[in-house]
């Protein structure tokens, strides 16, 4: 497939740098955490106090109220920071990846390996500890902006951080591979070098490349986009690195990293997204060419136009209880990864930045960009979230499998100390409004008094097992430094996994005029969230009433269907019945029998009522397809059915039944709209 976006590139070609020195580590867990040696505040550019001219004064997407409670945290664990007896600098600038079983957090000079369950696997160490022996600078020296990344095409583990020669004004990014799954393993470790010194190295996820962006600063002032040789580093073969060089005063963007197992299409050139200014974000599209360089190539800026925002007219704008240190917001930096998605029909990539929502309170805004036909990219939704006068900045945004956004961000007032929340939306809410928000991840009980600086990126991920789990790390006040805490949530509805099982207990009763049975529905959670659950019972034989109590359970509990024969009930032979339930995202049908028996005398098993069965089976599942045919479990011999086979009596409703499963194929999700 053509690019046409590549008519005209930034320049000419790249710049190839074979990377300076690469090597293999030791294996971690044979080599004890190293200590962190570091300055108490990281230096940062000035790009986190970016300002915008004085606009229109109001902004034309906000949002002022949310509409639905979000989901509460499914786990929240401290990640580096005072409870695991680590002095994080400051800011920390918190991000973890997420793989199959493990989570892998870097802050400023430290990382640390955990389990899902918070269970701390390795660390907190330097973040140069894999780099112990290593002949280079990157041995040698950390200056920060560490990005952790998970390759889930390779199930493996990518670390960078900066390294800088203070005498000779010069820089190296490196970059340490994992050389398994496991990253308490070995890892692969190259360096790259610059002819000034780096800053604020992100890192993003393609097929053909590990994209990285970079702002060289002494007698420089320009950013790069450069790739990385993904397929040798990976085999740990020597390596090159490929740059473009970005005109003078546009901003760094940041590299797409991509989510999910489908991939972009065949032979797309990796996305890159700058920070907005002059009312649009920026756009590049890279296209790398390992073999030939030059045919390697950057697209121009890509001017995708935004609704209009506004920068506060104070730098410290944050206010906490208890003190009178404000803190910094980073209003308009783009600093978090942006996330990037392919679907069957269109690609997605999401990203954030904090606004001044108004009256110099800051909050979210958000956007999901789509490429139209001819590739350009567009503006597919916006929203700025500020329900009410508290500060929310510092976001990160990302999307799971089904198309569902949530954001996590930090959240301060006079009143509130500064603590971790998150808002977000269904793929089918009405555009531009995160109609979840908004939920508590972690919150603080103590103010930041020691320094206005605030962390200048979290990271919001999503959990490769299911596609659908998000996992968010970010910064709150420990009592004298800096903490990280890690949480994962999930939205309802996510592809297919918020399923249940139904069974009827027993499945077979024999009841006796005037007399009455009872049968246990119990819906039981098979994957996802647990979702409120109601019953229904149909196709009893005449002369018989049934109450369920309660009609509407959460999949884990249960009800009882009570049957009751009137005095003057006829007999009725073994009968068919359903129990039908239904979830906002699945609906199942199950099976029962019930015998009506006028010739039974007091004193049988369960008066009258009689277990003639195993479990019933599910008579099927679908969330959103048609259904399946209604199956039951071949009964067993009974007086009523001697053959013990699966065949419909001549009293069972077939029309009835039918009729259910014609009307459950019809339903449709319900959506979720504002009020």
């Amino acid at each position: 497939m053509l690019w046409p976006l590549f008519a005209i590139a930034v320049s000419a070609s790249p710049q190839v740098v074979r990377a300076m020195k690469h090597d293999v580590s030791f294996e971690l867990r044979a080599l004890p955490p190293a200590t962190a040696g570091f300055a108490p505040e990281h230096d940062e550019p000035e790009s986190m106090q970016y300002r915008m001219p004085a606009g229109m004064g109001f902004d034309p997407v906000l949002q002022p109220r949310a509409f639905f409670a979000a989901p509460a945290a499914a786990t929240s664990f401290d990640g580096i920071g005072p409870s695991t007896r680590t002095v994080n600098a400051n800011p920390p600038d918190a991000n973890a990846a997420v793989g199959p079983e493990h989570i892998v957090e870097v802050t400023n000079f430290r990382f640390a390996i955990f389990s899902k369950t918070g269970e701390i696997l390795y660390g907190p160490a330097a973040t140069s500890t894999p780099w112990l022996g290593f002949d280079g600078r990157c041995g040698k020296s950390d200056r920060g902006d560490p990005v952790v990344l998970y390759d889930r095409l390779a199930d493996r583990w990518v670390m960078i951080h900066m390294a800088w020669d203070d005498v000779t004004s010069t820089g190296s990014q490196c970059v340490a591979v994992s050389r398994t799954a496991d990253p308490v393993g070995a890892w692969f470790l190259y360096e790259f070098p610059f002819n000034s010194t780096n800053d604020a190295g992100k890192i993003g996820l393609w097929p053909d490349a590990y994209v990285y962006t970079t702002m060289l600063t002494v007698n420089d002032g320009r950013a790069r986009i450069c790739a990385f040789d993904r397929t040798r580093m990976l085999a740990g073969s020597d390596a090159t690195q490929q740059c473009f060089i970005l005109p003078v005063n546009e901003p760094q963007p940041i590299p797409a990293d991509l989510d999910g197992a489908r991939l972009p299409p065949a032979g797309a050139p990796a996305w890159l997204v700058g920070p907005a200014y002059g009312g649009t974000l920026g756009a590049f599209r890279l296209h790398v060419d390992w073999q030939d360089p030059s045919g390697s190539s950057l697209s121009p800026r890509i001017a995708v136009p935004v609704a209009h925002w506004d920068a506060p007219g104070c730098a410290e704008c944050i206010p906490q209880p208890g003190t009178t240190q404000r803190l910094l917001a980073g209003v308009g930096d783009l600093g978090q990864r942006i996330a990037y998605r392919s679907f069957a029909d269109h690609e997605a990539l999401v990203l954030s930045h904090s606004v001044d929502a108004g009256s110099g309170s800051m909050g979210v805004r958000w956007y999901e960009l789509r490429p139209d036909a001819a590739g350009i990219p567009v503006v597919y939704q916006q929203g700025t979230f500020a329900p009410d006068a508290m500060h929310r900045w510092m976001p990160s945004a990302a999307m799971d499998a089904s198309g569902n956004i949530a954001i996590g961000y930090s959240v301060a007032s006079e009143s509130l100390y500064p603590s971790i929340r998150y808002a977000a939306r269904l793929a089918g809410d009405p555009s531009g409004l995160l109609t979840f928000g908004e939920a508590s991840l972690h919150e603080s009980t103590a103010s930041q008094t020691w320094s206005p600086r605030w962390g200048d990126y979290s990271s919001m991920q999503i959990d490769p097992i299911d596609d659908c789990t998000f996992w968010y790390t970010a910064e709150y006040p420990g009592d004298t430094n800096p903490a990280t805490r890690i949480s994962a949530f999930r939205l309802a509805g996510c592809g297919f996994h918020n399923d249940f099982t139904l069974s009827v207990v027993p499945t077979s009763r024999i009841v006796t005029p005037a007399a009455s049975v009872a049968y246990e529905l119990a819906p039981a959670n098979k994957s996802g969230v647990a979702e409120p659950i109601s019953l229904s019972a149909d196709g009893l034989p005449s002369g018989t009433s049934q109450v369920i109590k309660p009609e509407s359970v959460v999949a884990g509990e249960s009800a009882i269907l009570t049957v009751a024969a009137s005095p003057r009930a006829p007999q009725a032979p073994l009968t068919t019945f359903t129990v039908v339930a239904t979830s906002p995202s699945a609906t199942h049908v199950a099976t029962a029998r019930i015998h009506v028996d006028d010739q039974s005398a007091p004193g049988d098993p369960d008066s009258g009522a009689t277990d003639a069965g195993a479990l019933t089976t599910d008579a099927g599942s679908y969330g959103g397809a048609s259904p399946p045919d209604a199956q039951t479990t071949t009964p067993p011999a009974t007086a009523a059915n001697p053959s013990g086979c699966g065949c419909r009596s001549s009293n069972v409703p077939l029309a009835l039944l039918t009729g259910i499963l014609t009307l459950i194929s019809r339903r449709k999700e319900p959506r979720r709209t504002a009020r």
